[in-house]
């Protein structure tokens, strides 16, 4: 977070509410030197990166919500040893299904490990995680996962990474951000079929409970093709702003 963000969340931290003229004003006392057009812009940056949000037409709060930060089990972080110690170069990310139990009512008690890998990498890290002898499958089709994903237990689903997706890149794994999780249950149904029936849940709990940049969710989305069906659930859900 840049440091004039920091300034405003202090500034505001004990008011409920605040209008626009009066943050208007605080900015343009921080920023003397600065244009209308400039003043209107770091508005418009505290909406974009959630640090504010809407309470009424031409007021706002902070936004008390949290950033999405699952648990990352022992497995996974083995398993992105396992990978970085064998193709360092390449750039990869990994999630867990289990994440989104903390989104549904019903919890889904079988449970996968999705692995994003570089294109040029992706069969070299197929082919690596056979040879250790895991439970591993490579881009499968509905056929593989209808007939041998589902009788194995916690299996690893490599995919080919999408350039530009929303990552978290932390100290031990790089993880996708919860905008890329909520698109990908939308661009690939077939693949995420345990969390479909709640589909609509997820996007209302996720909006609802965590921090989610709408552009880089929408932006995303443009890429997988998905974008007016990610618009429809995101902007059709009661929002708490």
């Amino acid at each position: 977070m840049e440091e004039w963000m920091a300034v405003v969340q202090g500034h505001f931290k004990d008011r409920d509410t605040f209008s626009r003229s009066e943050l208007w004003a605080m900015l343009r006392r921080m920023l003397p030197d600065q244009a209308d057009s400039s003043i209107a812009w770091r508005i418009f940056a505290l909406k974009d990166k959630g640090i504010i949000t809407n309470a009424a037409r031409g007021v706002y709060r902070l936004n008390k919500k949290k950033d999405f930060a699952p648990p990352i089990s022992d497995d996974l972080i083995k398993l992105m040893d396992v990978v970085k110690s064998a193709f360092p170069y390449a750039e990869q990310c990994i999630s867990d299904t289990a994440w989104f139990n903390d989104l549904m009512v019903h919890q889904v008690l079988k449970t996968m490990i999705i692995l994003e890998v570089e294109k040029d990498a992706a069969l070299s890290v197929f082919s690596l995680l056979v040879e250790q002898g895991k439970n591993v499958f490579y881009e499968p089709d509905l056929k593989t996962r209808e007939y041998y994903i589902q009788v194995v237990v916690r299996p690893i689903i490599i995919k080919q990474m999408i350039s530009q997706a929303p990552l978290n890149k932390g100290s031990n794994a790089t993880i996708p951000r919860l905008e890329k999780l909520l698109v990908d249950l939308v661009a690939e149904h077939d693949l995420y079929n345990a969390q479909q029936s709640e589909l609509g849940g997820i996007y209302e709990n996720a909006q609802r409970r965590y921090n989610i940049n709408e552009s880089s969710l929408l932006r995303y989305a443009g890429r997988r093709n998905r974008r007016q069906e990610v618009e429809n659930l995101y902007k059709n859900i009661p929002k708490n702003d």
